[in-house]
């Protein structure tokens, strides 16, 4: 038995034949510059252990930290300037940054203001209607006035169309004559209508040939209930009369080369229609005055003002003109009568826009 469980382990052993496995050589071991320190350990993070970006920091937090020489130097605290204050910190919160304080909206101008229209090849249109009364209290040097006002115009290329001496009914009828002939049947030719009436003045209105008249029957034909054809167009009434009875001046002297323009017109109730203004050479009560002798100009103080400053504002539009023909008025000695002011003009607009005279 012995024997034959020999032979049958030495047959087996036989055909199955003993190897040793292969051995591989280990790994060389790395160099000691070559090891990488081991990584610093970093406090666990505050908050919430789920917040996404919590999570992120987490994947990054086994990196090395950077080398000493790649952390920049603090920064070197600087000396106070001499003979200036050191700057205090402020105790309370920090201040909002301005960035994320609430912006306030600018203005925007031009969303308010705007311009009338100037089509191409429009021009002006000036009416001049003075009142000289030849012979009976006339109206001195006026004619002056009315060749300043005809040469300044003309050099804005404006029409320009002059009266003067009219009884009541021929100025009502004249007016509307100009509404219809310029402002309905030729309106597309002009940009805005100008209306100066120089005369005397009383209590019911402008004085003319027979009686007189009032500023609102004056305007009445040019309003956008009559004009229609001008709507949206400006309208601008010059009024150089007296208001009142009144000198704005402390004695009731008069030097001999300056006469006013006698009695006065009432401060009517006027509409304020849009796009027309009216304005007065004089406030209520008051005089208005011209020069009639005189070597450096004469004519009315407030067509002389008007001029001069239209000439050096061209840019300027309309109330810019007259608040700067109201400073003139004040403060040039040439508008005095014993040195004390004596006249201020004053205007009521209800313009919509911006009115240029050029």
């Amino acid at each position: 038995m012995h024997s034959s469980l020999g032979r049958i382990d030495s047959d087996f052993i036989s055909f199955i034949p003993f190897r040793d496995p292969p051995r591989r050589a280990p790994p060389p071991l790395p160099a000691d510059d070559d090891i990488p320190p081991p990584p610093v350990p970093r406090k666990p993070l505050q908050g919430d252990q789920h917040h996404p970006f919590h999570q992120v920091l987490q994947q990054y937090q086994h990196l090395p930290l950077p080398a000493d020489d790649d952390i920049p130097p603090p920064p070197v605290p600087r000396k106070p300037l001499q003979g200036r204050p050191t700057p205090s910190v402020p105790s309370g919160p920090p201040a909002v940054p301005t960035s994320s304080r609430p912006s306030q909206p600018k203005p925007q101008p031009q969303k308010f203001l705007h311009t009338y229209d100037k089509l191409a090849g429009q021009r002006g249109l000036l009416l001049v209607i003075n009142f000289k009364f030849a012979g009976q209290n006339e109206r001195t040097a006026s004619e002056e006035d009315v060749r300043k006002l005809h040469t300044f115009f003309s050099e804005l290329d404006y029409d320009i169309v002059c009266q003067s001496d009219m009884t009541t009914n021929e100025l009502k009828r004249s007016l509307e004559k100009i509404r219809y002939e310029y402002l309905t049947r030729q309106s597309h030719k002009y940009h805005c209508f100008i209306c100066v009436i120089m005369s005397h003045g009383s209590e019911l209105g402008i004085a003319t040939q027979d009686g007189t008249i009032k500023v609102d029957d004056l305007v009445r034909p040019f309003r956008n209930d009559n004009a229609f054809s001008f709507i949206g167009k400006p309208k601008i009434f010059i009024i150089q009369a007296c208001r009142g009875g009144r000198s704005q001046v402390k004695e009731q002297y008069i030097e001999p080369n300056i006469i006013n323009e006698a009695d006065s017109t009432v401060c009517a109730r006027l509409p304020t229609d849009a796009d027309i203004i009216k304005i007065f050479a004089t406030t209520p009560g008051y005089y208005s005055y011209r020069k009639v002798d005189s070597t450096s100009w004469r004519g009315a103080w407030f067509i002389q003002a008007f001029i001069a400053v239209a000439r050096e504002l061209p840019k300027s539009h309309i109330q810019e003109i007259l608040t700067a023909v109201t400073h003139e008025l004040a403060i040039n000695p040439e508008y005095e009568i014993d040195g004390e002011k004596c006249q201020l003009p004053m205007f009521e607009a209800a313009l919509s826009k911006l009115f240029y005279l050029k």
